[in-house]
This record gives structure tokens, sequence and C-alpha cells, in this order.
């Protein structure tokens, strides 16, 4: 047993995964997209959203995204990052140091960030292929840093589920944004400008600010009351607000009974009215990515090693 703990203990120092970390992946990979036959009743008639592309891999991931159907970036275990832009029929291996990598945010064909354990934050100015090292944020695991939303290489949040940061200099420095009144775990988060942000939380609520965060206006949502809603090691909600008017939130809806399946609601008029879309994939709880535009949605199945990406057409 003491050989045992040692053998552990040297993983953990070498990987920055701690236990509770591995824990809460494989806790996430068997809520994952389980594979079944779709039921006549669960059909998506007239969906917007069309499969564009699948990706199997054999690396370690534990959060990936495409930007569009070509290129894509895996973050994973023990600092493993890849990224295709092939639409993954191959994944070349990035130049990356840190631990165990839990979130991203693709901003455009060159800059990318990802961040996780060690409250190690890593930016990428080249697509991908290699990644620098910037100021720390956050906690090792159960609570590191897994949310991500950058304009560019210089602004953007990152968040744990219980601690909002941001950043105006490359992530040179980071200043903690306090949380709305009643948030208690960070679900997504979105910077559109560099004053106007939101924030969905798992009380199911949106949360608005026009001021960087010194202040918020909470918005109820409907179709949040049925989502699964809970602490994850990655993200399986996905956020875009393309402008003050036009938004979409994907998350996953259902019941333990029935199971949950990947909805997404749009809205053109600041969430006054949203349109309610299920998307064509298996039901299950994945991990969830979505671009800047809203176009291109990743789903994410960790167990299986798979990707499903998909096109939203208005």
């Amino acid at each position: 047993m003491n050989k045992f703990l040692l053998i552990l203990g040297v993983i953990i120092l070498l990987t920055g995964c701690s236990p509770a970390a591995v824990l809460e992946a494989s806790s996430d990979a068997v809520q994952d997209v389980q594979p079944a036959e779709p039921e006549a009743s669960q059909e998506v008639v007239q969906s917007p959203w069309q499969i564009v592309g699948t990706s199997t891999y054999t690396h370690a991931v534990n959060y990936g995204g495409f930007m569009d159907e070509s290129f894509g970036v895996t973050v994973g275990y023990a600092g493993e990052v890849h990224y295709t832009t092939d639409g993954g029929a191959a994944w070349p291996q990035s130049t990356n140091a840190s631990m165990c990598r839990f979130g991203l945010d693709i901003v455009d064909e060159q800059i990318a960030w990802h961040c996780g354990n060690g409250g190690h934050v890593r930016l990428s100015k080249d697509g991908g292929r290699t990644w620098e090292a910037v100021a720390n944020f956050g906690p090792n695991a159960p609570n590191q840093c897994r949310f991500l939303s950058f304009l560019d290489a210089t602004t953007g949040w990152a968040a744990t589920q219980s601690l909002l940061g941001a950043t105006s200099d490359g992530g040179q420095t980071w200043q903690e944004i306090a949380l709305p009144e009643g948030v208690e775990l960070i679900m997504a988060i979105q910077l559109r400008t560099p004053q106007d942000g939101y924030l969905l939380a798992s009380n199911g609520n949106l949360y608005l600010t026009s001021d960087g965060g010194q202040s918020w206006a909470a918005q109820a949502l409907d179709f949040t009351q049925d989502a699964y809603l809970a602490k994850m090691a990655s993200p399986i909600v996905a956020m875009r607000f393309m402008d003050e008017k036009r938004g979409m939130i994907v998350l996953p809806r259902g019941n333990a009974e029935e199971g949950f399946f990947v909805w997404s609601a749009y809205t053109e008029d600041g969430g006054a009215t949203w349109r309610q879309d299920q998307t064509p994939v298996e039901k299950g709880i994945p991990f969830l990515y979505l671009s800047r535009d809203a176009s291109t949605l990743t789903v994410l199945n960790t167990g299986a090693r798979h990707m499903t990406v998909l096109h939203f057409q208005q």
C-alpha cells in the first residue's frame, strides 16, 4: 500500500492532477454523452443545426472545440494540447507546459487561450502550435479555472465555478470581479466588449453587466428550468452574444428518467424572447464549445473519444 501511495504521489506531482481532479474528470466521463438508439419521438424536425463533421482521437482530452469546420483545439491531461486544421483528420501535438487543462477559448485562427490546474493560464498566438505562460488565475481542482472568454490577445475574462477575473494586459495581471448576488456556481461566461459581459449561473439566471462587472442585472430564463446545471470539470453550457441583440445559449435539458438532450436557445431581441431548438445529437451530458459567431457547435464525448461538429443555419 505504501508503494502504491508513493507512485500516486509521483503521478500527481508530475501532472498537476490532484485525486479530486481525476475523480471529477472520471465522474464527468460517466455522465458524458452515452450512445443510444434514437427514438422516433426524439427526432428533431427542421432543426437549424446540421452535423457537418465528426472527429475521433486517441490522445488525452479533457475539453476541446472547433472555431469552424476546419480549425480546432483539444486540451487535456498533464497539459497535453493538440490542434487540427483539417477538421480533425490529424491532430498534431502542441508545444505546451502546464498542469491538466479544463478550459479553452479560440479567438481566431491565431489567438487562443486555455486554463486549468495550478492556476496555469496559457496563450497561443500561432494557431495553437505553441503556448506561452501568463500570470496564474485560480487554484487547483475541484475549483480550477475552466471558463474563458477573450476579445483578443489582451482583454478577457477567466473563471472558476466561484471566482471571476478580468485582464486587460494579456494576462499579466488579473482583477477579481464580484459575482452577482445569488450566484453559487458559474456555468458560462461571455465578454462581448471590454465593458459588456454575461454570466449564466446554476440558479438558471442570466446576469448582464455594462460596466465591466461593477453592477449586474438579472434575467430569468424559462428554458433553464429543466436544464442540467451542476458542477463538472469542463463547461457543459456554451454561451455567445454577438451584439446587444443577438445571442445563443446551448445546454443539456431533460430529466433523469427520460435523459438529457442538447438544446440551443437563440435571441434576436436582447433576451426578451428566445427561440428554442433541440440539436440532432444523441442524449447525454457532453462538454460543449460554441464558436465566437455562434455558428459552430462542438459536442465532446470524452468517454468515447469523439467529437461532433454542428453548423447553425438561421
